[in-house]
């Protein structure tokens, strides 16, 4: 404590003053602890922002903006991958356009829109080949052809579309011979029924063989084939009684000499 201002109320000497310190001393240490002096909470202001561990100053207004912003374009770039995942492009350029917006100079935003394109090019890629393939099983040849040609054009090269068209080419071969297989095995059998109405049997029976190895499987081929071999075999029967009978005249009139 500093000196009294009166000089009489001063310690006389070092011993009147060791004395005083002692007995203030021992008081001290006779009374109860004290209780922590309460200290009033500061007041809360809603406003503010609590500084992360570490930082020196608050935030202010533009940094937490710009903080939110990226928050923003990461949870819109996650939607878009996302999205795109499950083919909903539709969702994926939505979610793409929204980062976008935040932020046009966004790299990522505009290569998932590049992936969404083409995503959705070979999407329509894949349904043009798959209706073809369809188109293929029923015989609908120059439809399957234009489907196989628009995915070729979208994607020149592209293996499953030139398989396809090969096979188009195959069918498109096959269907041809059967045509020109059917013409011929028709004309055979108009010709076969001519020879049957009027021909000699042997004529007709050739020319049914040759409808048969046309058409193996044709019903009316066969048929054909069968009403010749039922005709032959009657010629045949009726020669044996023809010859039957001359052999029996010849026998009478051998016997009447």
């Amino acid at each position: 404590p500093p000196l009294h201002k009166d000089p009489g109320a001063r310690f006389q000497d070092l011993a009147s003053m060791r004395k005083e310190i002692a007995r203030i001393q021992q008081r001290l240490e006779s009374l109860p602890p004290e209780a922590p002096a309460a200290v009033s909470p500061r007041p809360v202001n809603e406003n503010a922002t609590t500084d992360p561990p570490g930082s020196s100053h608050a935030l202010s207004t533009p940094e937490r903006e710009d903080n939110q912003r990226q928050r923003d374009i990461t949870e819109h770039l996650d939607q878009a991958y996302s999205a795109l995942r499950r083919h909903d492009f539709d969702a994926a350029l939505t979610a793409a356009r929204q980062a976008l917006q935040l932020n046009p100079d966004l790299r990522e935003a505009a290569e998932i829109q590049e992936r969404i394109r083409l995503g959705r090019e070979t999407h329509q890629i894949e349904q043009w080949l798959a209706s073809a393939e369809e188109l293929l099983v029923d015989g609908s040849l120059t439809d399957a052809q234009a489907l196989a040609d628009q995915a070729l054009t979208a994607a020149p090269g592209l293996p499953a579309a030139v398989k396809l068209r090969e096979s188009i080419d195959a069918a498109r071969r096959e269907a041809e011979q059967n045509r020109r297989r059917a013409e011929a095995l028709k004309a055979a059998i108009t010709r076969v029924e001519a020879l049957l109405a009027s021909g000699p049997l042997d004529d007709a029976a050739k020319a049914a063989a040759e409808a048969l190895s046309l058409a193996p499987e044709a019903p009316e081929a066969r048929a054909l084939q069968r009403r010749i071999q039922h005709a032959i075999a009657e010629r045949e029967a009726l020669e044996r009684r023809v010859d039957q009978v001359l052999r029996d005249a010849d026998s009478a009139a051998a016997a009447g000499r």
